[in-house]
């Protein structure tokens, strides 16, 4: 919109453009009548949502006009042309807004952030007692005029409260004029505003704090790619200290921006006075001088204080950000016709059943249908934000608020919905789950109720309450097909796998009997994955390829590139990488033709976890840049997010813990922010693994421990298994080998009752080993039997830990003294030399142990291990060389080896390596004749020995009785 000759013509004269925003355009101008320079606002009519609205946005200016303060800018008038564009004439302010300022100078002195923050609380106040709230306070709409001082701008869309309200600080003010309650900026909204609740004065106040965070950081407190990400973060994250991003500010500083920022507003300071005194109190010196002292004594020779350009007079408030959600008094929904509500509720179905871009067809034919579907737009939201496209959901959300219908007097189940979906979209998801627990409350025999609520519980993490809420509709309804679809997906994704293929079998004869082709193809798709998972790639190419069938027939694009993807993925499970890789190649490019880039991202993600997993971890890195390119060509955070955990994973696995770490710390505030619990947990595991690899045991230890406590606490077995493991594996590290048995026993058993055979074949490893390391041999001979079992069954999972099994068993042969039963099979693990792994390092050690019990004796010191053994494999080849030096008389080899091994090992507090290693040094100082050294490397034993009986009680008495360990006992005694 421009301004053009009606106004010219009367009482101003327009002149250059001075800014533009959301709601319209801003020029100077020049009042005839009173020959003085103004500011002239017009407004945009189709930011406006209509007449009522545009006459409620003048009658908020005119009210506001009333404000007299010399730190608000004035407005002088605010009317309609003849042809009837609303304008708003203001003063006409000299300066630089506060935004520009922080951008070219960075952040202020500290002493002038507080006394600028304290004027502006002065303005505020003053406003607030005559009952008017601001809504849109940040740095953009503060002018620092050439003197110093604040002036706030765009004081003309504030709202107006009820006079017999305006001089009660904190409390809730009603919004009488239909004017939008919740406008606002992004990344400056107070939490209560973005989640539609009443606002008033200490809504500004909160703004007010993100203000001074600011001015004193640099740095915004709540900044993400996009507004519902940054709407998510001002609801769930406290930014940090200021103390701790600048020098010179202190707790006191910290304290002040905390109490500004407390996401309850009860827990704020309940009026602007009280900021002002707070603030004065850390600048005592400026409370007993005049304005005009304080502005002189706060204007050094800076940049800052030179201000010659002119000021853009207001910035306009922004309408298109995340949760902007305006409701116009005195109506309710109006009537919608019978074919839109058809679209509305096959979306809403298809929603349900996770078919997203099915649900968003749907969706917008009910709004080409009727183009005032609130509840369509809402619903729209949040498919954009299932399919990871923040920028569509708020806008879909902005379109529900134009659309100015009156949530209070919606029926309340409409009233609950609505909310539930913003709380989804802005990631509030213990919000959404309260939202559509009082929706089953309130409609308790209706099953489509019960699916949304299990669906919000999967977002909250809470998976064990989303099945019970699946189970009730399916209880009341036993045909609903999109109930034994969604119970599937939960069970395959915590590996119930007889429970997921019942719920799908179930839920592909109902979609087939209403001849939902589209319904059946996403069984397919999601009883394929579960097989690929489950480790049975046959049965899930099976499905896949109908799927493929079927979506070629129902000509849905979405569901054929998903299904290529899914294929892709298993073709890399049944080790054929090269196919793998031209099967999704060839994916992407159908999916980036028809603009599913989040999609084909998303499927890359997936392809390179089985890659991974399949030890192809080069080409596993690969596709994961192409996911990351693919998800930050949409602004997708949320794929961009899994891809980096993805890639922490590669690093991890791939001797490049530092770097995962790093990267992991670079993901969690978005996970975390955004409640997707399990990504946060899944990221948390990794960096546990890899904290272990770099030695950071405790910190690798309390990650470990805080996964397990979290998964228990939501009831996720799938992520309580793996932090056991990964707690397990610290454990291992740090000689407590019981307890590490009793954590791998409990991954075990969840594994079992999940049947997953892709995780099995670990358990029976890793559970082997310690029972071997503990003197339990028959226990573990038992395990490697069953995963023999599983190899002569062809499982790949199970073949894939061949050379693992073939080393436990020649480990438990040589800790019983069996060489002649070791020897073969550590000659076969020696003879590989392109192997890499902890059979690789350990073999040539216990080799050596056990030739030299059979009179093989091998010369001198054990060759170098390879840099990349991993410390715990390194530190155990130690002892087998010392061990194997010992047994063949070399004792001044033995000892060296032993006492590399404890240097090694330093402060770790590993008793039970620590005993061994002390105990093979003082055996062979013995035989050296060095009596002192002896008893040194002896009492270093004995006091190991000490504490693990205190701490092992019964196990230790089993594994003291090992055999290898007693014979070099009695070589230490004799």
């Amino acid at each position: 919109m421009t301004a053009d000759a009606p106004l010219d013509s009367g009482r101003y004269r327009l002149g250059r453009l001075l800014g533009r925003g959301g709601l319209g355009e801003v020029y100077l101008a020049h009042d005839r009548t009173l020959d003085r320079d103004v500011a002239i606002k017009f407004l945009n009519p189709d930011k406006l949502g209509g007449d009522s609205a545009r006459r409620a946005l003048l009658r908020e200016a005119r009210a506001a006009a009333a404000l007299d303060h010399p730190f608000i800018c004035g407005i002088h008038e605010a009317a309609e042309t003849d042809d009837g564009r609303a304008f708003i004439v203001m003063q006409h302010v000299e300066g630089q807004p506060l935004a520009e300022l922080l951008q070219q100078h960075g952040p202020m002195p500290i002493r002038d952030a507080l006394t600028l923050c304290a004027e502006v609380a002065e303005a505020l106040g003053a406003a607030h007692r005559r009952g008017v709230i601001h809504r849109d306070l940040k740095p953009g709409n503060i002018i620092v005029t050439p003197s110093g001082h604040p002036k706030i701008v765009d004081f003309g869309i504030a709202k107006v409260t009820h006079a017999a309200d305006a001089n009660v600080e904190g409390s809730t003010l009603t919004d009488t004029t239909g004017f939008p309650a919740l406008a606002g900026t992004p990344g400056y909204m107070s939490p209560e505003q973005l989640q539609g609740h009443a606002i008033d004065g200490r809504s500004d106040l909160f703004a007010l704090g993100l203000v001074l965070f600011e001015c004193l950081t640099g740095r915004r407190a709540f900044r993400a790619a996009s507004p519902v990400e940054t709407a998510g973060q001002i609801l769930h994250v406290h930014p940090p200290p200021p103390s701790s991003l600048r020098r010179g500010l202190t707790q006191a500083h910290d304290e002040l921006v905390r109490r500004l920022l407390a996401k309850d507003p009860a827990d704020r300071f309940q009026s602007a006075e009280e900021v002002v005194g707070a603030i004065r109190v850390l600048i005592p010196d400026t409370s007993r001088m005049s304005p005009g002292a304080v502005a002189a004594a706060r204007r050094p020779a800076s940049p800052r204080r030179r201000l010659l350009a002119w000021a853009i007079a207001a910035v306009l408030a922004v309408a298109a950000g995340a949760g902007v959600w305006k409701w116009a008094q005195g109506r309710a929904l109006p009537p919608v016709p019978a074919d839109a509500d058809l679209w509305y509720r096959r979306g809403s179905e298809a929603l349900r059943e996770g078919s997203y871009y099915r649900a968003r067809r749907a969706l917008e034919r009910a709004i080409a249908i009727y183009p005032a579907h609130a509840l369509a737009y809402a619903r729209l939201a949040e498919v954009a934000a299932e399919l990871d496209d923040p920028v569509a959901a708020s806008a879909h959300l902005v379109r529900v608020s134009q659309l100015a219908v009156d949530e209070r007097r919606l029926p309340r189940p409409e009233q609950l919905r609505l909310q539930a979906v913003r709380a989804i979209v802005l990631r509030d998801v213990d919000g959404a789950v309260s939202r559509y627990r009082s929706l089953v409350e309130e409609t308790p025999n209706e099953p489509r109720a019960f699916v949304d609520l299990g669906r919000a519980q999967e977002g909250a993490g809470r998976r064990t309450d989303a099945r019970a809420s699946y189970e009730r509709a399916i209880g009341i309804d036993g045909q609903y097909a999109a109930a034994q679809l969604r119970r599937g997906v939960l069970e395959g994704l915590d590996s119930h796998w007889q429970a997921a293929l019942t719920a799908f079998a179930e839920a592909e004869r109902l979609y087939r009997a209403a001849s939902d082709v589209e319904g059946e193809t996403d069984v397919l798709l999601n009883r394929g994955a579960v097989f690929d998972s489950k480790g049975e790639p046959r049965a899930a190419r099976r499905d896949l390829e109908r799927a493929l069938e079927l979506a070629a027939q129902s000509e849905s694009i979405y569901q054929k590139i998903r299904a290529q993807l899914a294929l892709s993925i298993v073709t890399a499970s049944e080790g054929r990488i090269a196919d793998a890789e031209r099967l999704a190649s060839a994916a992407v490019d159908e999916a980036l033709a028809n603009g599913l880039d989040t999609v084909a991202a998303g499927g890359l993600v997936d392809l390179a976890a089985t890659l991974l997993f399949a030890d192809k971890s080069d080409v596993a890195e690969h596709q994961l840049s192409r996911a990351l390119e693919l998800a930050a060509r949409r602004g997708a955070a949320l794929t961009a997010a899994r891809a980096r955990i993805q890639l922490a994973e590669v690093y991890a696995r791939g001797n490049r813990s530092a770097e995962a770490v790093k990267l992991i710390d670079q993901v969690l505030p978005f996970v975390r922010g955004g409640r997707y619990r399990r990504h946060e947990l899944t990221a948390l595991s990794i960096a546990a693994r890899a904290q272990e690899r770099v030695g950071n045991l405790d910190e690798a230890r309390r990650i470990s421990s805080e996964v397990l406590a979290v998964a228990d606490g939501i009831g996720d077995e799938t992520q309580a298994a793996n932090a056991a493991a990964s707690l397990a594996s610290v454990t291992t590290v740090l000689g407590n080998l019981p307890e590490a048995l009793r954590l791998r026993d409990r991954a075990d058993a969840i594994h079992r009752r999940q049947g997953d055979r892709a995780a099995l074949p670990y358990d029976l490893t890793n559970r082997a080993e310690l029972l071997i390391r503990l003197g339990r041999g028959g226990e573990a001979a038992a395990l490697l039997d069953e995963l023999d079992a599983g190899i002569a069954a062809g499982i790949e999972s199970y073949v894939g830990r061949l050379r693992r099994a073939t080393l436990l068993r020649a480990l438990n042969a040589a800790t019983e003294l069996r060489c002649g039963d070791a020897l073969p099979l550590l000659a076969r693990l020696v003879a590989d030399t392109r192997a890499n792994d902890s059979a690789a390092g350990l073999a040539p050690a216990l080799q050596r142990y056990c030739g030299a019990r059979t009179g093989q004796r091998a010369p001198g010191a054990l060759p170098p291990a390879s840099p990349t053994l991993e410390r715990p494999i390194a530190r155990e080849r130690q002892y087998w060389a010392a061990a194997a030096a010992l047994q063949a008389g070399d004792a001044g080899t033995a000892a060296s080896e032993a006492q590399r091994g404890l240097s090694l090992l330093g402060d770790l507090p590993n008793d039970e390596l620590r005993w061994r290693l002390a105990l093979v040094s003082a055996a062979a100082e013995r035989r050296r004749g060095d009596a002192a050294a002896a008893a040194k490397w002896g009492t270093v034993a004995r006091e190991a020995l000490g504490r693990i009986r205190g701490a092992w009680k019964i196990d230790a008495e089993r594994y003291e009785r090992r055999p290898d360990l007693v014979e070099i006992l009695n070589k230490e005694q004799s």
